[in-house]
């Protein structure tokens, strides 16, 4: 195969391998909610084309959200994006080649990113990675793998002396990602996802024709959670 298509097979695995993130559910009862952090991660791979960046949140704070939309919106500004929730890898993953398969690409992962960034910066998203890390999931090899994945490139760089313009973004909850000594291979920036304020719930809540005053006060703070929101606006609705 010639390089271009090797690159054109390389973008159509990215997309592909890409859907189930990018298909998450990024809208409560067909609203979204504005989260400052996407701006700032957007203008961090910007400004950072190599590097790793650690996305912290709290449980049902949304992070899988967030990143199906930064997922959308890197696309829409033609950059290349390979999106991997770790959770919904197959628990019996043994290689990045069975990650490959999995994820229905035709050729290798790391392979695929590496044509890519031959031909301009690539982004690389590991959705929970705290959901297969030592805490919860002592059995399967799914998180070696996403942290092979994850450092591959800062190896690279070692070996080649240059920097391929690929940057990894990881998510997880804060409670593994200190509990598990692994994340600090990583050597990643953090950025901390905060949780909507109470104002934005309630023109989310007005939006959909609910008035907020059939929050009860004490699920005022539990609503901020995205996820729990989005289970109060289905009972409402």
């Amino acid at each position: 195969k010639s390089d271009s298509e090797n690159i054109e097979t390389a973008k159509t695995d990215a997309e592909i391998g890409s859907e189930a993130l990018k298909s998450w559910t990024k809208t409560i009862g067909g609203q979204y909610i504005e989260r400052p952090e996407l701006v700032q991660l957007i203008q961090r791979i910007r400004d950072t084309p190599f590097g790793t960046t650690l996305v912290i949140g709290e449980a049902g704070s949304g992070k899988s959200a967030l990143f199906a939309e930064l997922v959308s919106r890197l696309q829409a500004q033609g950059m290349a994006v390979f999106a991997i929730k770790a959770d919904l890898l197959p628990t019996n993953v043994q290689t990045l080649m069975d990650v490959s398969t999995a994820l229905g690409l035709q050729g290798h992962l790391l392979k695929q990113i590496e044509a890519l960034a031959w031909d301009g910066p690539v982004v690389v998203l590991i959705d929970q990675l705290d959901a297969v890390s030592e805490v919860m999931d002592r059995s399967s090899e799914r998180m070696r793998l996403m942290l092979q994945l994850a450092n591959h490139f800062r190896e690279k760089k070692r070996v080649e002396n240059r920097e391929p313009p690929v940057h990894v973004l990881v998510s997880s909850r804060q409670f593994e990602a200190e509990y598990d000594a692994r994340f600090q291979s990583l050597q990643a920036e953090t950025v901390r996802l905060a949780l909507p304020t109470y104002e934005q719930v309630e023109v989310l809540l007005q939006n959909l024709n609910i008035s907020p005053d059939e929050a009860p006060g004490a699920l005022r703070e539990t609503l901020r959670r995205p996820f729990a929101l989005r289970l109060f606006v289905d009972v409402l609705r």
